[in-house]
């Protein structure tokens, strides 16, 4: 590969706050794959300048390009970005929330503060050293928004959330720690293997990373755990950039805002995770390691009746309302699958009619800012074409759509996205 060819990422586990340091990781393409450059628990570290958190971003990326003899291509950020002010949860926020709940992961709900001023400062720095933000495509060169979570259970193919930050596992709540009934001296050394395993799926995708991650020994100091931490999400971030400047992630948001998610990687890793006894030590199952395989069997589609008589009408409803896709159709049911979405939606025909009430309980549901607003415009939309249709709440933030001559066993149902965003706290 030649010198011109060779494309590299800036990695950064940038902090929401003035008050925390910012891991930093470079990595660069070889004729053999990723290797990692340099990586650093701080601005600081990663300059070689004095212990403070204003390193400018010029200065980060002129250390990089000393580092490697040309410019890097692409930055790649964990921390909330968008070309407009970040007010309140974004769009690309509710998507990453919605994609993978069912693995527990959501994304926290960044506000006007936190990080407000320093994500738009960030951005800004990085668009005057010829660094756009990208929310779309495949770019060669930008700026784009990063996720460790999703990224790792993509890398490692784990089940649930990887069991990984370091408060987490010492825990000062300890109902609220990973492994909460274990001592200390368990929890940290059931920590240290999970951090193994993820620098061992990253020495696969990016080499030089074991060599670079030499794991804390069990007393070291909730400074130095916390440091390792931090590289450790560098370098995630960075290899995450990588799968975008090679086409092999997928951008979740709108023109605003996006994250960057890598698409599956195949292949296992060497060893599971800890098996916990406790039932509520990673949300799951007892006796279940959340980096075991795949089930055999995957959530693939819900089905729904529609009466026959408005069958076409609510799939057109669904098409053009709502922006769902056609990926199947027989006689007698119709698929269907909305962009951003993993779960798809088949419409069965049947001879039935509105059945009981009871049917409020069995919902087809969307995420929605204006959830009653949505719901009485397509509501709208459907008595405009002849099929009575009606809106009712469950609660001040969750709402229904009824049209009883054509929806035999359910309503849609629209709610607001905090709905969604189940309480994992890191």
């Amino acid at each position: 590969m030649s010198g011109a060819l060779r494309r590299s990422v800036l990695g950064i586990d940038a902090a929401w706050t003035t008050k925390n340091p910012s891991g930093v990781a470079l990595i660069e393409e070889t004729d053999t794959g990723w290797r990692l450059v340099s990586v650093a628990a701080s601005y600081a570290a990663f300059v070689g300048g004095e212990q403070k958190q204003s390193v400018a971003v010029r200065n980060l990326l002129y250390a990089a390009s000393i580092q490697i003899g040309k410019p890097v291509d692409l930055i790649a950020v964990d921390m909330p970005l968008s070309h407009r002010p970040i007010l309140a949860r974004r769009r690309s926020d509710d998507l990453i929330s919605s994609l993978y709940s069912s693995r527990k992961v959501s994304t926290h709900s960044p506000i006007p503060e936190r990080p407000g001023p320093l994500s738009e400062a960030f951005r800004v720095e990085c668009e005057m050293a010829g660094y756009g933000l990208e929310v779309t495509g495949c770019p060669a060169r930008g700026l784009v928004e990063i996720y460790p979570h999703p990224a790792l259970l993509e890398l490692t193919g784990a089940a649930i959330r990887l069991p990984y930050k370091v408060h987490k596992a010492r825990g000062s709540q300890p109902r609220k720690s990973y492994w909460p009934h274990l001592p200390l001296s368990e929890r940290m050394a059931n920590l240290l293997t999970v951090w193994s395993g993820i620098v061992a799926a990253l020495e696969q995708q990016v080499r030089g990373v074991k060599s670079a991650l030499p794991l804390p020994t069990k007393d070291a100091s909730p400074a130095e755990l916390k440091a390792f931490e931090d590289k450790l999400d560098a370098i995630v971030s960075a290899w995450a950039g990588g799968c975008v400047l090679m086409g092999t992630a997928v951008a979740h948001g709108d023109e605003h805002s996006a994250i960057w998610v890598p698409k599956p990687v195949h292949g296992g890793l060497p060893f599971k995770l800890p098996v916990s006894k406790d039932p509520s030590a990673f949300g799951g199952v007892q006796g279940q390691s959340p980096w075991s395989a795949k089930p055999t069997m995957r959530f693939n589609h819900i089905a729904q009746r529609v009466a026959a008589e408005h069958f076409d009408l609510i799939a057109e409803m669904l098409m053009t309302q709502l922006g769902f896709t056609q990926l199947r159709r027989t006689e007698r049911a119709i698929w269907l699958r909305q962009p951003g979405a993993n779960i798809d939606l088949q419409l069965s025909r049947s001879p039935t009619t509105n059945r009981d009430e009871d049917k409020l309980r069995s919902q087809v549901s969307f995420l929605s800012d204006t959830p009653r607003a949505d719901l009485e415009k397509l509501a709208e939309w459907l008595t405009a074409r002849g099929l009575p249709a009606g809106v009712g709440s469950y609660s001040p933030r969750e709402f229904y759509l009824d049209a009883p001559d054509a929806l035999v066993d359910f309503v849609i149902e629209a709610m607001l996205p905090e709905l969604a965003d189940y309480p994992i706290k890191e």
